[in-house]
């Protein structure tokens, strides 16, 4: 799929449309609705350029996990797209931003860009975040629920990083793999 996020970028340039607009989000959702997306995600999982093996707080990862306790999980997600917020030794904390719907994920991404460091969504940027900041603001109550703990023994895949000039097009993908245990 970062294939399928690099053509979707080319295909916007190509057509002189200006990303982050109204238009962009409507061109992506065309593009994305004509495409198939495997069961196994194997078209995000192997692309070797965006592997990565530890997470970085205020980026963006795909993933595949196995929770440790998911028999008392509710409900997990087996391809998580999360923005860690704090790294440990063992794994990292942030938000999946599955939890939400797609119209709420981009909502989200919207307000959360007043804590970039920089407007160049290039590889220098990232977002200065944290959950006591995020916990403490009222307009960004529906991350609490969507903020989780990943083990790096319990990743199923490598961490596969998403640049930030695509990561409108990843809230917008549908590759979510909701699980409940049982």
């Amino acid at each position: 799929m970062p294939a399928l996020l690099e053509k979707i970028t080319r295909d916007m340039a190509k057509k002189g449309i200006k990303a982050r607009t109204a238009e962009a989000r409507s061109f992506i959702q065309g593009m994305i609705a004509k495409t198939t997306i495997p069961t196994n995600r194997s078209n995000i999982l192997n692309d070797a350029k965006r592997i990565t093996p530890f997470a970085a707080v205020g980026r963006m990862f795909f993933f595949r996990y196995d929770p440790l306790t998911k028999e008392r999980l509710s409900q997990w997600d087996e391809f998580p797209l999360v923005l860690p917020m704090t790294v440990t030794g063992d794994g990292f904390a942030g938000i999946n931003l599955h939890f939400l719907g797609p119209g709420e994920r981009l909502s989200i991404l919207d307000g959360l860009s007043i804590f970039l460091n920089n407007d160049k969504y290039d590889d220098s940027t990232r977002f200065l975040l944290s959950y006591d900041l995020l916990s403490n603001m009222s307009r960004f109550a529906s991350v609490q629920d969507c903020y989780r703990r990943y083990l790096y023994d319990q990743l199923v895949s490598p961490l596969i990083y998403v640049e930030p000039n695509n990561w409108e097009t990843a809230v917008f993908l549908p590759v979510e793999k909701m699980r409940s245990f049982g």
